[in-house]
C-alpha cells in the first residue's frame, strides 16, 4: 500500500477529512494528491469539508492547491483549520471547473506522455475514435483533441508553436519536482525555476514558478505558492 485517505461524514452536511498517510517512497509523486482528488470528488456534494493540518507552509500549500481556505473565525494556534464550504461563501465547492481549455495537438499520444507522464495530469476520460482526452490534475483540467480525427473548430491557420500569446497557469504543491522530471526526459525549459513576488492588493503573493512549451508549443507555468507577506506601506 503506499497511502491511505481516511474521511468521517453524515453523508450530507460535513465530511471531516482525518487522515492522509503515506508511505515516504511514495512521497513527492503525486499519490497524495490523487488521494486528495479523490476524496475531494467523493464528497463533492457534502455542504462542508473540513480538515486540521500544522501550520508549516508547505502543508498549507498542499491543501490550498487543492482550492481549500484557511478559515480565520477561531484565534491563530499552531493548528490550522482549512475548509471547503459548499454555500456559505468560503470557496465553491464544485470540482468541476468552469472554464475548461481544449488544445488541439498533432499526436495525441505524444501529448499524453509529456501532460500525464512527465507533468502529473491523469486521463480522467477518453474517446479515442476521436482522438480526444479529458485530462486533469486537481482542479486543473485541459482537454486534447488531434488534429484531423475528429470535429475540430479552427478559426485560422494552425502554425507552430501553437497557442501564441497565452500561458496556462497551473498551481501544484511543489513544482521543483516536475521541473526535475522533465528535465530527466531531455524537455528543456523555457524559463528557468524562479521566485517571484506579485502584489495582491495590500500583500504580496511569493511563488516559485517555471516555464515550458509542451510537444505542439502551447506554453504552461507551474507554479508553487511560497507564501504571503505585507507590503511596507
Amino acid at each position: 500500500m503506499l497511502g491511505l485517505a481516511r474521511t468521517i461524514s453524515d453523508g450530507q452536511t460535513v465530511a471531516y477529512f482525518q487522515d492522509l498517510l503515506m508511505e515516504p517512497r511514495s512521497q513527492r509523486h503525486g499519490t497524495g494528491e490523487a488521494l486528495l482528488d479523490e476524496v475531494l470528488y467523493r464528497t463533492r456534494d457534502i455542504r462542508q469539508f473540513v480538515l486540521l493540518t500544522g501550520a508549516e507552509p508547505t502543508q498549507s500549500a498542499f491543501y490550498e492547491s487543492r482550492r481549500l481556505v484557511e478559515t480565520r473565525d477561531v484565534r491563530p494556534t499552531l493548528i490550522d483549520q482549512l475548509a471547503r464550504c459548499c454555500h456559505d461563501g468560503f470557496v465553491d465547492a464544485d470540482l468541476e471547473p468552469a472554464l475548461v481549455p481544449e488544445l488541439l495537438v498533432a499526436d495525441l499520444s505524444r501529448s499524453l506522455s509529456f501532460w500525464v507522464g512527465l507533468c502529473g495530469f491523469s486521463v480522467r476520460y477518453s474517446r479515442p475514435e476521436e482522438g480526444f482526452a479529458y485530462i486533469a490534475r486537481g482542479t486543473a483540467h485541459v482537454m486534447l483533441e488531434q488534429i484531423g480525427v475528429g470535429r475540430n473548430w479552427v478559426t485560422g491557420a494552425l502554425e507552430s508553436p501553437l497557442g501564441r500569446g497565452i500561458n496556462f497557469q497551473v498551481s501544484v504543491p511543489d513544482c521543483s519536482h516536475i521541473a526535475e522530471a522533465l528535465r530527466a526526459a531531455g524537455v528543456e525549459l523555457f524559463m528557468e525555476p524562479e521566485t517571484k513576488w506579485y502584489r495582491v492588493d495590500d500583500h504580496a503573493a511569493g511563488v516559485q514558478q517555471f516555464l515550458v512549451t509542451d510537444p505542439d508549443g502551447y506554453l504552461l507555468r507551474f507554479q508553487s505558492s511560497v507564501g504571503r507577506r505585507n507590503i511596507a506601506r
